[in-house]
């Protein structure tokens, strides 16, 4: 799955953004309530923090989720991170606690790993247009921003084009969506980035979701924007868990259900307003996330345990 401009045949077909009553998303508690699946998993997931380990040792089971969690967000979007460089940046960029520890320079997984312990270390702060253009900055802080696909500051403009994201081989690509036009981009993430810090979702998983789902459907950047929507995700559950330690991994679950991911995407973007089974599906690959979480703690504090850190 890729974005591009200008690549593919763009079938007629409506969005949701394109009607009337975008974005008043709604949901059929009727027939489905998937908040069930993500307060149970959120319960579980706390579990550590809740038992007398020892600070480091949640610290080390928290450098170990965010090693996962910037490699597998990259992988879903085809991005191959070393993990020794990640691990090793992840400790040198998380603070003092891991000062004196060795460490190698690899400038573009330093970057990567800056945007998520930004997004969750930080996560009370605001989100502001201003900090999502550094995190794009830091995403692509290896490519020459001279031309526009990866210019910095700004969202996309379309000059090559009408946003697409597609896949397939050349000669047989598909268009799976085309985003918002560049002309509303200023008042799509206007409204974004009010929402996003407005109360107006009360449930934290939730707004987690819809978060996500509203972020790639805008798509204001010209790449990278699956991984700072898996970003923003985290920023909000580290919210929810009123903790900057991190002890599950959502990109990781995502990359093992990458086909469903971008299937329900897919459908949910080209229906109606009603996202219950994106969020059903959404809550259900976190509530499998948090599961996985008790493997890596599992391991960091056995690691420790043996002298490792």
């Amino acid at each position: 799955m890729k974005s591009g401009e200008n690549s593919g045949e763009i079938m007629a077909r409506t969005y949701f953004f394109e009607l009337p009553e975008w974005p008043r998303f709604y949901l059929e508690l009727g027939s489905h309530c998937p908040t069930a699946f993500g307060n149970e998993a959120a319960a579980r997931a706390s579990t550590l923090e809740d038992e007398e380990h020892g600070f480091a040792s949640q610290w080390t089971a928290t450098l170990n989720v965010l090693t996962e969690e910037t490699i597998k967000s990259s992988a879903i979007e085809a991005v191959v991170l070393d993990p020794e460089c990640v691990r090793s940046q992840s400790r040198k960029n998380s603070g003092s606690r891991w000062r004196g520890l060795r460490s190698t320079r690899i400038a573009t997984s330093s970057c990567i790993v800056e945007m998520m312990l930004d997004a969750t270390q930080r996560s009370e702060t605001p989100l502001t247009k201003e900090r999502l253009f550094d995190w794009r900055a830091h995403l692509f802080s290896q490519v020459p921003t001279t031309t526009d696909k990866f210019r910095v500051g700004a969202w996309r403009d379309d000059s090559q084009g009408a946003m697409q994201v597609i896949s397939g081989p050349n000669g047989r690509l598909k268009v799976h969506y085309v985003a918002p036009a560049a002309n509303r981009l200023d008042a799509e993430m206007e409204r974004y980035l009010v929402w996003f810090e407005s109360n107006e979702q009360h449930d934290p998983l939730l707004k987690t979701a819809i978060a996500h789902l509203w972020f790639v459907t805008i798509h204001p950047f010209e790449d990278g924007n699956g991984r700072i929507a898996r970003a923003i995700a985290e920023m909000c559950l580290a919210r929810s868990d009123g903790s900057a330690q991190r002890f599950y991994t959502l990109s990781s679950q995502i990359l093992k259900e990458r086909k469903s991911y971008y299937e329900i995407l897919e459908k949910t973007q080209s229906g109606s307003l009603d996202i219950t089974e994106w969020l059903g599906w959404f809550l259900e690959c976190l509530d499998r996330a948090f599961e996985h979480s008790n493997q890596i703690t599992s391991s960091a504090l056995a690691r420790e345990s043996s002298g490792w850190i």
